[in-house]
């Protein structure tokens, strides 16, 4: 289970006798329970504390993660109003069952996708000379691309381009007009990730050009807009160290802080 931290706030964690008034409302076609107030008698470090929650916690449920529009619709219904720092949970298959990792910075990786439409000449496949073959051209495209890993990008600085959806023609003895070229990009640094993108762009439309084919790219920014990296606030994560700790020795969970 990953745990990102953004933005900071000053929140002594603590043992809790909770007495809550929790209201319900929609948004994006699910609940939330709001407006948790809490009161606390002790801190896990066992010192006396009066109030360790002053404010209300809002627990929210995001939809269409994946698509990248989900905070979008938070927003529109208001539901982040007056939140001054966000704690969020997202399963990681990398790790097993009963670990928490936590990890002041760089956290996970941003995320886009895009799609590709390279155009040339169909022809017979017979008489490659009378047509302007996309297929050639896909094909160093796709292998042009694994370069940026290996001769671009610093190799402390990962970076992934996976084309993962190719579709041309359905015949065997002829060359298509066009090929559709499905890709999804990471980067775990923001400038990395933009950089990233743009050499998407100059390596397909170069080598289109080279074999004298025509190409359109398309990054769905209002369908499934890019997903920048995640970095985790350090004087807000740090505050959860110390609990994960005692929490770990109390409950057998596994904690893993990564550098």
């Amino acid at each position: 289970m990953h745990v990102s931290a953004i933005r900071s706030a000053s929140v002594e964690t603590a043992e809790m006798r909770c007495s809550s008034t929790i209201y319900l409302r929609n948004f994006s076609g699910l609940q939330a329970a709001t407006n948790v107030n809490c009161e606390s008698e002790m801190s896990f470090l066992g010192k006396e504390s009066s109030a360790a929650l002053q404010h209300p916690i809002v627990l929210i449920f995001q939809p269409t993660k994946a698509h990248g529009t989900g905070g979008w619709n938070m927003l529109q219904e208001e539901v982040l109003d007056n939140v001054e720092a966000m704690l969020g949970i997202h399963l990681g298959f990398p790790y097993p069952t009963g670990v928490v990792v936590l990890k002041v910075g760089d956290f996970l990786a941003g995320c886009g996708h895009s799609k590709i439409k390279i155009s040339g000449k169909g022809g017979l496949a017979t008489i490659p000379q009378s047509s302007i073959d996309p297929v050639l051209a896909t094909s160093s495209s796709v292998i042009s691309l694994q370069n940026f890993a290996s001769r671009e990008a610093d190799p402390l600085d990962s970076q992934m381009v996976s084309m993962s959806h190719i579709k041309g023609g359905n015949a065997y003895t002829f060359i298509p007009d066009s090929v559709i070229v499905g890709d999804t990009f990471r980067a775990f640094r923001k400038k990395s990730f933009y950089a990233l993108k743009q050499r998407l762009q100059e390596v397909i439309t170069g080598l289109a050009v080279v074999h004298r084919c025509m190409a359109a790219l398309d990054f769905f920014d209002k369908d499934q807009p890019m997903i920048p990296p995640t970095g985790n606030d350090g004087e807000f994560t740090n505050m959860f160290v110390v609990p994960l700790l005692v929490l770990s020795y109390l409950t057998m969970i596994g904690i893993i802080f990564k550098c």
